[in-house]
């Protein structure tokens, strides 16, 4: 409490301290750590990936044109001195290779305005053009209404291969442009002219001598252009090659695990199915140098010196599939099976330490039959949606969560005091069930050759990670082999 006099009555009164100044009084004993977490580092913020994304294109409106007139001492009446407005800008996407992805893409996108022209002939200024990086390969599709002409009908190397009309919404879709290469432009909006001022009309006029003025010759004329208006279109661009590789396989599976035991890609981990609602990508590098046989670690952790690396491969984890996906559209449906029909290389991964555990060594039949009945739908939705991923050369079979089987690391691979013969025995009668039931399915060849599709590992514990990183790295380069 504080004590103050009046000055004219001699009165004391007690002035009550506010409940602030109390709090700053001790606030040198209070801890405020709890209500102020400690921020992320900016390298560890997670990044939306996008794949695709519908935006709305609006180049840019020209300038108006001015209408002035040139007012000097010894002639009041020059003439017109109205310049003319500035060009809008275009809106270009431009295919750059070290872009991976559409998030940085705005689905509003708007070009500058030009420049209004002013007195003394002063043109306005042109606005620059808007360029917007895509990653290569990014295919562009325009909607317009079946009633309005198309803004893209300028474009001479424009091709029309898909047509789907929208009863519903009276539209249609086009595939306009697929930029392949890296540089390579498409012109998705042009922005509108710049109007003429008073100065060009009054010339113009005059030369064409369309204007008949009695009362005098050169009378100067009283009217502008406005600018043109820009174009607006509305595009959906869609990522033409998602990854090299991509993680198939029902919710819960240990697709996102097994992410981050490979690259350096941390997409979220828990024990509830539909973890993982949009793909997220991995990169997995190997050394220029890099020794297939040898014991080194291909986390990119331990390294974080990608300079010297000269080989790459793209890994995509995707949301899980769920029975009538390609029918019924449940689950992610269509938004996720378009993502796998992406891929180079699909790689089923299957649950196999869930279904050791709830069957045991005793019921491997049971486990058997659940094996072929994964496959068998995971085969299902992914050929009808798409028959051309039924490719047998291009599948990997991988029983993922061997922690729950084992209790110890086991790699065949390598020296292992854990490698028991029992250990060897069981691990390969759980390898011979797994082949069995993706042959039944007819995901992969029943050949002698065909074994080696099928693995066994423990993203977790880093059991066969290493072994599986080379098998996944002689695929993708047996298959652009392939292609050249």
């Amino acid at each position: 409490m504080e004590l103050c006099t009046t000055m004219t009555t001699g009165l004391l009164f007690r002035r009550r301290q506010l409940v602030s100044q109390i709090f700053t009084r001790f606030s040198h004993s209070i801890s405020l750590g709890s209500t102020n977490p400690k921020k992320r580092a900016p390298g560890h913020t997670l990044q939306p990936y996008a794949c695709s994304k519908r935006v709305v294109v609006k180049a840019g409106n020209g300038g108006n044109g001015c209408i002035a007139f040139r007012r000097t001492f010894c002639n009041p009446h020059s003439g017109p001195s109205g310049g003319d407005g500035g060009n809008g800008a275009h809106v270009i996407f431009k295919a750059d290779k070290n872009v991976s992805d559409l998030s940085n893409i705005p689905t509003i996108i708007q070009g500058d305005d030009g420049v209004n022209g002013s007195i003394d002939d002063c043109h306005g200024a042109n606005a620059d053009h808007l360029y917007l990086q895509v990653p290569i390969g990014t295919q562009i599709f325009s909607i317009h209404k079946n009633s309005v002409e198309s803004p893209n009908q300028m474009s001479n190397d424009t091709t029309t291969t898909t047509n789907n009309n929208n009863n519903n919404n009276n539209q249609s879709i086009n595939l306009v442009k697929t930029l392949n290469a890296d540089g390579d432009i498409f012109l998705a909006a042009r922005g509108g002219a710049g109007g003429k001022g008073n100065t060009f009309m009054t010339h113009a006029t005059l030369a064409t001598n369309s204007l008949k003025l009695p009362s005098r010759k050169n009378a100067p004329l009283r009217v502008a252009e406005y600018g043109g208006k820009g174009q607006l279109c509305e595009f959906i661009l869609r990522m033409s090659k998602l990854a090299d590789l991509g993680f198939v396989g029902c919710p819960n599976a240990g697709k996102s695990t097994l992410l981050r035991s490979l690259t350096r890609a941390r997409p979220k981990v828990a024990p509830y199915p539909f973890t993982t609602l949009r793909p997220h990508i991995g990169m997995l590098h190997f050394p220029e140098d890099y020794n297939l046989t040898s014991t080194d670690s291909v986390d990119n952790d331990h390294n974080p010196d990608i300079s010297s690396r000269t080989h790459s491969i793209a890994i995509a984890d995707l949301p899980g599939l769920v029975h009538g996906a390609a029918e019924y559209n449940k689950g992610l449906g269509i938004e996720f099976l378009s993502l796998i029909a992406d891929c180079s290389i699909l790689v089923y991964v299957i649950d196999y330490g869930t279904l050791w555990c709830n069957y045991g060594v005793n019921q491997l039949d049971e486990i058997e039959n659940e094996l072929t009945d994964q496959l068998s739908m995971l085969y299902y939705e992914v050929t009808t949606y798409d028959r051309n991923l039924s490719n047998q050369d291009k599948c990997i079979i991988l029983g993922s969560k061997l922690d729950l089987i084992f209790p110890n690391k086991i790699d065949l691979n390598e020296s292992n005091v854990n490698n028991t013969e029992e250990n060897v025995q069981l691990f390969k009668k759980l390898h011979h069930i797994l082949y069995k039931a993706a042959c039944s399915v007819t995901i992969i060849k029943d050949t002698p050759e065909s074994i080696d599709q099928v693995m066994l590992v423990s993203a977790k514990r880093g059991d066969n990670i290493l072994h599986l990183a080379c098998k996944l790295w002689n695929c993708v380069q047996n298959l652009k082999d392939k292609k050249n």
